[in-house]
C-alpha cells in the first residue's frame, strides 16, 4: 500500500471500519497476520441502526469484546413487540422461548458507540487503523495489491419523554405496522432516550413525503393512530434523517486478492435488524479464508467460493422473513400466532438470529410458511368474491 509520502507493507488491508471490516480486522490480527484498516471517517460517527439480536452475543465472544460491549452502559433487550394498525393485536417475541438460542439476552446499542468499540478492539488486537484515510485506487499485480488513499477530514431520531415498558421488557424494541405495510420503531438507547424512526414503502414514500425529513416523520407517527399514545409528551431531542435503503445482493463477492463483507457484499431490510449480525459473521468466516489463503499461498477467487455460498445462504434464509413481513398473509397470521406454539418458538428463534437451524427448526419453519401460503389463497379467494 503506497501514499505520496509512506510506505507501507501488510498481509491484508481492510477497507472500512464498520462491524464487517473491524471483525474481519480483529480476526486476521489475532491470527497473527498483519492488518491495516483504511476508514474514511474519523469515529465515532453517527450511524443508523441500533438494534442487535442474540446470535451477535457468539461472534462478540470469538472476538473477546463481549464483556466491553457488556460494560458499556447499553440498555438490555430480551425481546420485541409487535402491534398492528389496529393497536390491540400485540405480538411479543421472547428471545427466551427462542430454540437453539445459547444466550437470549443482547442489546439496544448506539451504534456510533459500538463501532467504535469494535474498531478500538481491532487496534488492541494488533491491525493498524487509520481513520480519514480514503481509498483511491487499487492496482493489482504480480508482486500483490498496491493501495492509494487520500488524507483529510470528516465531518435517527432522538426523543424524550416516551413511555417504555417496565421490568425485564423495558429495553425491548416496539414496532408498530402499518396497514400501508411500512413501519415504526421505537427503541430505547438510555434511560430517557429513545431512537423513533419509520420504514415507508417506496411509492407511499413518493406521494406522502414532506419537504423536510422531520416534516416527513411528523406526517408518518400522525398517521399511525396505534402509536399516538406514545408521542403524547414526546419532544424530539435531534434532527431527523432520511436514508433510502432497499435489499440487494451482489453478483460477485470475491476476486483474485479481494473479497467483499458487509454492506459491501449485501444489504437486507432492517426490520428484524439482522444487518450487523450478518455483517460480522462474514468478517469471521473471510478472515478465516483468508488466513488459510495466505498461509497455502492461494488468494485466488476460488478459496473464497464457500464463504459466498455461505452469505447468499444467510441472505436468503432472512429475507424470506423480511419480505413476508410486508405481505398480508404473513402478518395476519404473525398477529393470530402459528397453530402451534412449537411454530412461533421456531419463527422467533430465527428473528433472533438463528442462521443454522437445526433440521426439526427447519421443519416447524416450513410449517409456518406452508400455513403463510395457505393464507395467501385464502385471501385472495375472499378478495375476488368481494370484488363481484
Amino acid at each position: 500500500m503506497t501514499s505520496s509520502a509512506n510506505r507501507w507493507d501488510y498481509d491484508v488491508a481492510v477497507i472500512g471500519g464498520g462491524p464487517g471490516g473491524s471483525t474481519a480486522a480483529t480476526a486476521l490480527a489475532q491470527r497473527g497476520r498483519r492488518v491495516v484498516v483504511l476508514e474514511r471517517e474519523r469515529f465515532p460517527r453517527f450511524h443508523i441502526g441500533e438494534s442487535q439480536l442474540p446470535w451477535t452475543n457468539e461472534i462478540l465472544r470469538t472476538l473477546g469484546v463481549r464483556d466491553t460491549i457488556a460494560a458499556s452502559g447499553f440498555i438490555e433487550k430480551w425481546g420485541a413487540s409487535f402491534r398492528g394498525p389496529d393497536g390491540p393485536d400485540e405480538r411479543y417475541a421472547d428471545f427466551r422461548f427462542a430454540r437453539e438460542t445459547p444466550t437470549p439476552q443482547t442489546f439496544q446499542v448506539l451504534r456510533e458507540k459500538f463501532d467504535e468499540i469494535l474498531l478500538r478492539h481491532s487496534e488492541k488486537s494488533g491491525a493498524q487503523v487509520l481513520e480519514e484515510h480514503r481509498l483511491t485506487d487499487a492496482a493489482f499485480d504480480s508482486d500483490g495489491v498496491t493501495l492509494s488513499f487520500s488524507h483529510n477530514g470528516s465531518a435517527g431520531t432522538m426523543y424524550e419523554g416516551i413511555p417504555r415498558a417496565s421490568g425485564r421488557r423495558a429495553g425491548d424494541i416496539r414496532m408498530y405496522t402499518r396497514p400501508d405495510m411500512g413501519w415504526l420503531w421505537f427503541i430505547p438507547l438510555s434511560d430517557t432516550v429513545i431512537s423513533v424512526g419509520a420504514v415507508i414503502p417506496q411509492v407511499v414514500h413518493r406521494r406522502e413525503s414532506k419537504a423536510t425529513p422531520e416534516e416527513s416523520l411528523a406526517h408518518y407517527l400522525a398517521n399511525t393512530p396505534a402509536a399516538l399514545s406514545l408521542l403524547e409528551g414526546a419532544r424530539r431531542v435531534s434532527p431527523a434523517r432520511f436514508d433510502a435503503d432497499y435489499s440487494y445482493l451482489a453478483t460477485r463477492m470475491a476476486g483474485d486478492r479481494w473479497v467483499a463483507v458487509g454492506d459491501a457484499a449485501a444489504f437486507l431490510d432492517p426490520v428484524f435488524s439482522t444487518g450487523v449480525m450478518l455483517a460480522m459473521q462474514a468478517g469471521v468466516e473471510v478472515a478465516e479464508a483468508i488466513d488459510n489463503g495466505l498461509r497455502t499461498g492461494d488468494v485466488s477467487a476460488r478459496i473464497f467460493t464457500d464463504y459466498e455460498h455461505a452469505v447468499r445462504r444467510r441472505y436468503h434464509h432472512f429475507r424470506r422473513f423480511a419480505v413476508g413481513f410486508y405481505e398480508p398473509a404473513f402478518r395476519k397470521l404473525w398477529y393470530s400466532r402459528p397453530p402451534l406454539r412449537s411454530i412461533f418458538d421456531a419463527v422467533v428463534s430465527v428473528l433472533a438470529g438463528n442462521w443454522r437451524p437445526s433440521f426439526v427448526t427447519r421443519v416447524l419453519v416450513e410449517i409456518f410458511f406452508a400455513v403463510v401460503a395457505a393464507e395467501r389463497v385464502l385471501l385472495k379467494i375472499r378478495g375476488s368474491r368481494g370484488a363481484r
